[in-house]
Parts: C-alpha cells; structure tokens; sequence
C-alpha cells in the first residue's frame, strides 16, 4: 500500500524473545507525529517509538487510573512558593 503524503511505511519485527523474530508488520504511521514522538521522548529511531508507545498505551491501560506514587520524584516544587500571594483579595 503507498503511503500518503506526511505519512511514513515502517516495519516491525514482532518479537518474542530478545533473539527470536515472528514476523514483520506494515503500518502506515503519520511522519509529523512520529518525528514529533521522537523530539519529545528523546528515542532515535520510529520502531523504538512505536515500541515505546505500545507499551506505554498497555502499561495505562492495565493500570487504569493513575497512581500518585507513579508521580514521586517526577514533581519539582519551587521553595517560597506562595499560592495566595497572586490571588485578587477583592470581594
């Protein structure tokens, strides 16, 4: 199947173990989300994104709803911080 314009073919080694390969896939990925994917994630190449991506979709779904522990050392917090100082004391 051609690809259309902004849209990438790629390959997949579907994988069982480290070593031993299944199969392939062909997908049709949008190029713009795949290069924006790799910007924001850091990865390098589109198959390591799209494995990242699956497993971050499988390992949200499993949990469901996010857990607050799931955000420790992940939350920075700015000493001296006042949240009442900017509010409007008008009533």
């Amino acid at each position: 199947m051609p690809a259309e314009a902004g849209m990438c073919i790629i390959h997949i080694l579907g994988m069982r173990s480290p070593f031993v390969a299944e199969g392939r896939t062909n997908i049709v990925l949008d190029t713009d989300l795949i290069e924006e994917a790799q910007r924001v994630t850091g990865i390098q190449t589109k198959r390591e994104v799209v494995d990242f991506a699956l497993r971050e979709l499988v390992r949200s779904r499993r949990k469901g709803k996010l857990n607050i522990l799931d955000l420790a050392g992940k939350v920075e917090f700015e000493e001296g911080y006042d949240p009442k100082a900017d509010w409007d004391r008008k009533l």
